[in-house]
């Protein structure tokens, strides 16, 4: 079956009334917590957006040219995506594939009406804290 694909860090800007932020989960059980208002439910559409789900032209943050998601991801070897993506990235170092894969997922929602599908890109196996800008 494989193993559990992991979202290791979420960052938003300019999404709704988010102007910045960074979320670091951990293993185990995350819990968002808060105040009504505070963002919670933008942190989930967030998570749902830099995976593919339709959006909407005002998630942009009032004054802002674009809304940028980013999540970074860790998918352990046996992970059924992890063969799919070995095969896009043949130049992968085998010890990175061993160790598990890191991704990083991207997403810029514009004004237009336009919404992009997520792009994707190699993140380091073991990235530094400036590794996700």
């Amino acid at each position: 079956m494989g193993g559990v694909a992991m979202l290791i860090e979420l960052r938003l800007r300019n999404l709704a009334v988010i102007e910045e932020v960074t979320v670091p989960f951990g293993p185990g059980l995350n819990a968002v917590t808060g105040e009504t208002g505070a963002g919670k439910s933008i942190v989930v559409d967030a998570i749902l957006l830099v995976m593919g789900a339709r959006a909407q032209p005002d998630l942009i943050r009032s004054g802002a040219d674009s809304a940028v998601i980013e999540a970074l991801f860790e998918l352990p070897p046996d992970h059924p995506a992890a063969e799919v993506l070995e095969t896009e990235q043949p130049d992968l170092p085998e010890a990175a594939a061993a160790q598990g894969i890191r991704r990083d997922c991207r997403r810029v929602l514009e004004p237009s009406g336009g919404s992009p599908q997520p792009s994707t890109r190699q993140a380091p196996t073991r990235p530094e804290p400036s590794a996700f800008p």
